[in-house]
């Protein structure tokens, strides 16, 4: 099962009495207060997706959610890391967190719309993509457009654990729908291997949301 929630600052609890003790020394160390706000948003987010998925006999601080690879995070209970796959991003004082107990490659992100550079656009998206960005321009902003198409490469790099180590023009958006649903599909290829990451997107208030998973079809249009 697939996952994911979305939660703003107002939500974290002024305590800090459900963090784990190693999430409580990480989140000290961080010296800019928006820096640490913003791995405090994440936590929350996941740690309470986790809870009600699948540990609700355990209280917030039994779960630790630390860094692994890529600085990539793992879930643990105890000393020891669970099977499941979790993913967080946060922006603007949102977050997004997605999950699974598959243990398929699973990534989300979350974005900004901003308009960048065409250096921007011509060094990190395909041909392809520029064309099909520009066949339907009605559909989409052009900032819109390139800021989905950028989370959705960020999402599969984060679900890779390879973050910029794997060159976003390894990776192209093959399809994406619009239709009447809240949530809808997108289908991202790596280029390397021609492993196919399937998934939704949605645009609210000026943000991309992304959620991706190498399990075709795993993840659900029914949410808000």
């Amino acid at each position: 099962m697939i996952d994911f929630a979305v939660n703003d600052q107002r939500e974290v609890p002024g305590s800090l009495d459900w963090l784990h003790p190693s999430e409580r020394q990480l989140c000290d160390a961080f010296k800019f207060k928006k820096r640490k706000n913003d791995w405090l948003l994440g936590r929350w987010t996941a740690k309470n997706l986790v809870q009600k998925n699948w540990f609700k006999q355990y209280d917030l601080s039994e779960i630790a959610i630390l860094p692994g690879e890529n600085r990539a995070p793992f879930l643990y209970l105890g000393e020891q890391t669970t099977f499941q796959q979790i993913s967080i991003s946060h922006s603007q004082g949102i977050a997004l967190c997605a999950t699974n107990d598959s243990g398929s490659y699973l990534g989300c992100d979350l974005e900004r719309i901003e308009k960048r550079s065409k250096h921007f656009y011509e060094a990190y998206f395909t041909q392809k993509e520029r064309k099909q960005i520009s066949d339907d321009a009605e559909f989409l902003t052009e900032a819109e457009f390139y800021s989905l198409y950028w989370s959705a490469k960020e999402s599969v790099m984060k679900a890779l654990r390879m973050g910029l180590s794997l060159h976003p023009l390894k990776l192209e958006v093959v399809k994406i729908e619009k239709g009447p649903a809240k949530w809808n599909k997108i289908l991202v290829s790596n280029l390397v291997d021609l492993q196919i990451f399937s998934g939704i997107w949605k645009i609210k208030d000026e943000m991309v949301y992304v959620v991706l998973s190498a399990e075709l079809e795993a993840v659900h249009l029914n949410r808000e």
